[in-house]
């Protein structure tokens, strides 16, 4: 049996996990969006910087169930973690760090969580 590209198969899982959000199935969400996060560390062994990124947006799409659920406080971790690695590796002012910036500050003031 042929094996299918790792980036396929990531595309699929990320898809997979967006169908789960919008049929509020938001615990199958996130069990497939935690799959994403690993199949991206065996997706990028060899390129740290590449992980990095695919990851943050995996915790990205995490940290938006959160929100989905209402567990901010979770999303706000979720969000951090993303903005640190998207920090990291393209910059405090890329489009990216930005929105992640405003969505945390949004939460903080609207939910009066902290991280």
């Amino acid at each position: 049996m042929k094996a299918w590209p790792p980036g396929m198969v990531s595309t699929a899982v990320k898809e997979q996990g967006a169908v789960y959000v919008i049929g509020k199935r938001y615990d199958e969400a996130l069990e497939t969006y935690n799959e994403l996060v690993e199949l991206q560390q065996q997706r990028y062994p060899n390129n740290p910087s590449k992980m990095a990124l695919a990851q943050a947006d995996a915790f990205k799409l995490i940290g938006n169930v959160y929100v989905a659920k209402k567990s901010y406080g979770r999303a706000l971790g979720y969000y951090t973690q993303a903005l640190d690695l998207f920090s990291k590796y393209q910059g405090p002012r890329s489009s990216l760090a930005a929105d992640l910036e405003h969505r945390i500050s949004e939460i903080k003031a609207s939910y009066m969580v902290e991280a």
